[in-house]
């Protein structure tokens, strides 16, 4: 019987044996690769190592599951892809948008701005008397936004430009012009409450990702799953250009509420964002 390791086969001269052969992608490994007998019935694999999960199957298995019995009648090849998510916390309906979270502080003395909840200082006031409606966690434009739960995509908004200086768009640009710059709303199912989770301020020109699923990006009704790559953070809407940062925003069955509910973070007003034990 031959090897069931990804990617080994085993010569024979036999004419009724056919070759199956797989590989891996980074981030996991596959079984089920080697020469079998027409017709019989192989078990194959894709397994993900910690810190990623199953994707994909290319080539002869496009659209399989991680796992199935395959009955093989001719020569075969596929490749399984994994995607790296953030740390999650699947039993608790806890996630991550980002690979590191660290809060993004509107200034250098005010790093409870970035938090959620009445935060933020007007101008010559001595306490916060402005709210705010998610949480703001730093990052690099271009920087991958990962979906935090399995859901549908109910709102993408991908045309928006940088703006120049403060408020002003380039002056042929007409169309949305939300603070929120462009952005992507996923709407789930968590712990039997309707969550949706929005994340704003992505890249301008390229905000959105590519469905590896499609090969296009993502786009309004398609599903996602949670780690699937999303968008890119930017400096669109009213965020600023010196403070590249993603804003996330949860409602909870039609309720606004602290993201923080659902982060598998700990998040305090002094202090960056700290990452809880992760068990992928």
């Amino acid at each position: 019987m031959p090897s069931h390791g990804g990617g080994n086969t085993e010569t024979s001269s036999s004419p009724l044996e056919i070759s199956l052969t797989l590989t891996a992608g980074p981030g996991g490994s596959v079984s089920g690769s080697g020469r079998y007998g027409w017709g019989q019935t192989i078990p194959v694999q894709a397994v993900a190592f910690s810190g990623y999960k199953f994707d994909r199957w290319n080539g002869a298995f496009t659209g399989k599951p991680a796992s199935f019995s395959y009955q093989i009648f001719e020569e075969a090849s596929a490749t399984a892809y994994f995607l790296k998510v953030p740390c999650t916390d699947i039993a608790n309906g806890k996630s991550s948008p980002l690979t590191n979270l660290a809060l993004a502080p509107p200034n250098s003395w005010n790093i409870a701005g970035a938090t959620y909840g009445t935060t933020r200082y007007e101008e010559g006031k001595s306490v916060p008397t402005i709210h705010h409606s998610g949480i703001d966690f730093a990052g690099e434009i271009g920087e991958p936004v990962y979906a935090m739960f399995d859901g549908t995509i109910e709102e993408i908004i991908d045309e928006q430009p940088n703006r120049i200086g403060n408020d002003k768009y380039p002056s042929d640009y007409n169309k949305d012009k939300n603070n929120a710059g462009n952005r992507i709303t996923i709407c789930s199912t968590v712990n039997g409450s309707i969550v949706q989770t929005k994340y704003w301020h992505l890249q301008a020109g390229n905000p959105v990702a590519v469905n590896l699923r499609t090969g296009v990006p993502f786009k309004k009704g398609n599903s996602v799953y949670q780690g699937d790559i999303i968008g890119y953070i930017g400096i669109t809407g009213n965020s600023s250009p010196l403070v590249p940062h993603l804003h996330l925003k949860i409602i909870k069955n039609e309720e606004e509420v602290n993201p923080n509910t659902y982060l598998n973070a700990t998040i305090t007003t002094t202090s960056t964002a700290i990452s809880t034990p992760c068990n992928h």
